[in-house]
């Protein structure tokens, strides 16, 4: 996998993430803390939905740990054209 394969899958990997954590917002939340109800966190739905977010989010940080460390000077190199 060249540099810009790995740039493309770490966005559709941040896009997945993105829309399964928005998925958990979509639930009813209350109070000060914003956290959603006791009878909403034991529903199925929720359970599912938050179980995927954590897989989402876990296979994302394990890209971008490889990503890192495997694009270090792409990643630099890009940066200082930026800016």
């Amino acid at each position: 996998m060249n540099y810009e394969e790995a740039k493309a899958k770490q966005k559709d990997l941040d896009d997945k993430y993105m829309e399964l954590s928005r998925k958990l917002c979509d639930f009813p939340h209350e109070g000060l803390w914003g956290l959603p109800k006791e009878v909403v966190r034991l529903s199925t739905e929720y359970q599912e939905a938050k179980k995927q977010a954590g897989k989402a989010f876990q296979d994302l940080r394990n890209f971008n740990f490889w990503f890192i460390k495997n694009f270090r000077k792409e990643i630099k190199q890009e940066r200082r054209n930026k800016g």
